[in-house]
């Protein structure tokens, strides 16, 4: 079987571009914890859309390159709708990386401040589900919601959806009650939080959330997943190989 990609797909942003990027005007920037940001845009011009991007999709964001620096590039999924791009508003999260070029750029970024984004990104389509398996590792919350939406909206008669999000403190989950009100409006869907530092919270009466004090596990997995179902990771890279290990030694389809 070959990497993420094939075996739990890997979101990874593909290299080309569908048309020119264009300036967005921040209109707000509010801290969320100790290193992320959420940013919130607006097109200073026409943000429209020639080819539908999908499912899941994705933004380039670039800084350019003054006299003697290269250009900067980072991809994001936005927590905003493709419907809301169209109107004109994106919604980012970022975390912020104290040696990290690009993000200390964009922490450095201040309302009516402007930013380079391309159009939207095909990342992955998640057609033909009969169930989602995600897992997602920190700041990849903003994909695992993209997904999980998705195809609660596409499926909500009784397809599962069961998301394992990763982190290393409670402090650093972010979006618990967008993750929450899912649980809340749809039968199907699950979610696991695995922390492996720092004490759990405290017990919820819910039996579709759960807290574990440690990293995800062949056990985490198996339990929650059927051979029909579809599995997608996004996160750093260990997670990402540890989880494509788990996948195929269930003897799931690697091409799922």
């Amino acid at each position: 079987p070959k990497r993420a990609e094939k075996s739990a797909e890997k979101v990874e942003a593909p290299p080309a571009h569908q048309e020119s990027e264009k300036e967005w005007r921040i209109d707000s920037v509010e801290r969320l914890n100790h290193d992320s940001l959420s940013i919130v845009l607006h097109a200073m011009s026409s943000s429209f859309i020639r080819d539908e991007p999908g499912d899941l999709w994705h933004l380039d964001v670039i800084k350019e390159g003054a006299l003697f620096e290269d250009e900067l590039k980072r991809s994001y999924t936005p927590l905003s709708t493709i419907e809301e791009y169209k109107q004109g508003i994106i919604r980012l999260m970022i975390k912020v990386y104290v040696t990290g070029k690009m993000t200390s750029y964009l922490a450095s970024l201040r309302p009516c401040s402007s930013l380079l984004v391309s159009p939207p990104l095909a990342t992955v389509q998640l057609e033909a589900l009969e169930g989602l398996v995600m897992v997602a590792g920190g700041s990849s919350v903003t994909v695992a919601l993209q997904a999980c939406k998705s195809v609660l909206a596409r499926y909500p008669m009784g397809v599962p959806v069961h998301l394992a999000l990763c982190n290393r403190t409670v402090e650093d989950v972010l979006y618990q009650d967008a993750l929450e009100s899912l649980v809340q409006e749809h039968a199907g869907f699950s979610l696991q939080h695995c922390i492996s530092g720092g004490p759990l919270p405290p017990a919820n009466d819910n039996c579709r959330i759960a807290w574990k004090k440690g990293r995800i596990s062949r056990e985490d997995i198996e339990e929650k997943t059927a051979p029909t179902m579809r599995a997608v990771v996004s996160g750093p890279p260990g997670l990402c190989e540890a989880v494509v290990r788990i996948w195929q030694g269930i003897g799931r389809d690697p091409e799922r």
